[in-house]
């Protein structure tokens, strides 16, 4: 899986021959596109959505091009999802969420779970990449009294520094821009295969 901004930012590095192989670094080709997935969109409608496929030109591994709306293996947005972990962190329970989200109450109780289980590594990781920033501010403020309080505070911390770094030019959302920083691992542990 290699992330994008965009599909069509995705489509245009890949034709420009810009995105590399995560395994060995070579140059990425167009290979194909994915079979139909089904994402949903914050209306609830659940659409099929294609994505392309990219080929490694040395080691022949084969990538899906996701773009940073989207986490792998989930089927809503990554905006959605950062709204119900940033109302977690406030104390939220998952039935209110899924309410106020339109949501399954059994997707919800999902997210939360997942990212409660990979708080403390998701907040070590943004720690990380926060050292790196001028202005990062984190460890400057009391410390939320839950593991994913602060996972989230530290992912606001970050994406507000990452911003400021890199203005004037674009920037996605927060909630896309740490999909990116965490190469889509918002909710899961492990780096993910190459697919």
């Amino acid at each position: 899986m290699v992330l994008v901004t965009s599909a069509t930012q995705g489509h245009q590095a890949l034709a420009a021959g810009a995105l590399r192989c995560p395994g060995c670094a070579a140059a990425l080709r167009p290979w194909g596109w994915t079979t139909p997935r089904r994402i949903r969109g914050r209306d609830g409608w659940i659409e099929l959505m294609r994505l392309r496929r990219a080929r490694c030109r040395a080691c022949s591994s084969t990538h899906v091009l996701l773009p940073s709306t989207w986490l792998p293996r989930r089927l809503d947005e990554v905006d959605l999802i950062g709204s119900a972990l940033l109302g977690a962190a406030c104390g939220d329970g998952h039935r209110p969420l899924a309410a106020r989200l339109n949501r399954p109450q059994g997707t919800v109780r999902g997210w939360l779970r997942a990212a409660r289980d990979q708080a403390g590594r998701l907040h070590a990781e943004l720690a990380a990449v926060g050292a790196q920033l001028p202005e990062h501010h984190l460890g400057m403020t009391p410390a939320p009294p839950t593991a994913l309080g602060e996972a989230v505070e530290a992912a606001g911390l970050v994406a507000a520094a990452y911003r400021r770094a890199l203005l004037p030019g674009p920037v996605p959302p927060p909630w896309q821009l740490l999909s990116v920083l965490t190469n889509g691992r918002l909710l899961t542990g492990a780096a993910l295969a190459p697919s």
